[in-house]
């Protein structure tokens, strides 16, 4: 039913295809103005009690005229909201473009400023702590409104030097990055420095000393014996499976190590448990998209304790699971 119909109906209680009717005009056309206006005079020499009408038929052509006129101004009315509307999802359009070509240019502008000063940072763990490193950009997301990239700078040990960069560009937060810093080693997460963009100079920013302070790495690459054993966290092992496998965290402790990206993909589900106080790890199975199709059939390491210092046991768990991706590992289907 016509929105405006159901309030004139109230008022003055004729519906749109009676004014129609009574003005004599056909159910569905699409009646203007000046139509209206032409019709309502003309029938109004006709009717009007002053040229012999009845005052029954002159009140039923002002209910009709006013009907189909409230109508033009409804129809008027929703016109203009939809071209306000169009008009707005048309700026934001336009604003969502801009941001993109911005996020686009400060994502180019600051991985051509990594690669070009990737030198800096390679001969400044060199020099201080006596690591070789290569260096890896990997873009992580990019949106309209921000990316994220990891600048990963790794040893031939495994040793891996880590710049988090994100940058928004968005309604609430507008052209701003913050730089985090950390290490990967010995399968412990170590925190560096955190720094947000506020207009100064990418050059101060995205300084090695700045990130990677001198003292924070002489402090964690003492021999051991000079550093004593440190605790291994379940931080640490996640971080370990994320950053040697690939891993991804599933909810409620566990984690899925990519196989093949499929479809379907197959993937092998690692679980940590707690049982009698002391934390362990195992492996789930081998899936393929939701379905479990085989288990390992030697688990000499699918189930292995998370010591309380040092991290041997879960190395060895982590290389029986890189073996285990590649196909070494005998398995037999469920």
């Amino acid at each position: 039913m016509f929105y405006g119909e159901k309030i004139i109906r109230k008022i003055i209680a004729m519906s749109l295809p009676e004014a129609y009717k009574v003005l004599g005009f056909p159910p569905q056309a699409e009646v203007t103005e000046k139509e209206l206006d032409k019709r309502f005079r003309y029938l109004t020499l006709q009717h009007h009690p002053d040229k012999g009408g009845k005052p029954e038929d002159m009140r039923a052509l002002l209910t009709a005229r006013d009907v189909i006129d409230a109508n033009f101004k409804y129809k008027l009315k929703q016109t203009l909201q939809e071209q306000e509307a169009d008009k707005r999802r048309e700026e934001y359009k336009k604003e969502k473009e801009e941001s993109r070509k911005a996020v686009e240019q400060k994502f180019k502008e600051i991985t051509s400023f990594i690669e070009s000063n990737k030198s800096k940072f390679t001969n400044y763990f060199k020099q201080l702590v006596s690591i070789d490193t290569s260096m890896n950009i990997k873009k992580k997301s990019i949106s309209e409104e921000n990316f994220s990239i990891d600048v990963e700078f790794k040893s031939d040990d495994g040793v891996y030097f880590i710049i988090d960069i994100t940058y928004y560009n968005s309604d609430f937060l507008k052209d701003e990055m913050y730089i985090d810093g950390h290490i990967f080693y010995n399968n412990k997460t170590y925190k560096m420095e955190q720094k947000k963009y506020n207009k100064k100079s990418i050059n101060t920013l995205i300084e090695p000393s700045n990130i990677f302070p001198e003292a924070k790495l002489k402090k964690i690459f003492l021999t051991k014996k000079d550093q004593g054993e440190q605790k291994f966290t379940k931080a640490d092992a996640e971080a370990t499976l994320k950053r040697e496998l690939g891993a991804t965290y599933q909810g409620k402790d566990f984690y899925q190590i990519p196989i093949t990206d499929g479809p379907p993909k197959e993937y092998i589900l690692v679980y940590r448990n707690v049982f009698m106080g002391l934390p362990h790890w195992g492996i789930n199975g081998i899936y393929k998209g939701f379905r479990r199709v085989g288990r390992y059939k030697t688990i000499i390491f699918a189930e292995t304790l998370e010591p309380v210092s040092g991290d041997k046991n879960f190395k060895d768990f982590v290389k029986y699971l890189k073996e285990a991706v590649k196909g070494n590992i005998e398995w037999f289907p469920t």
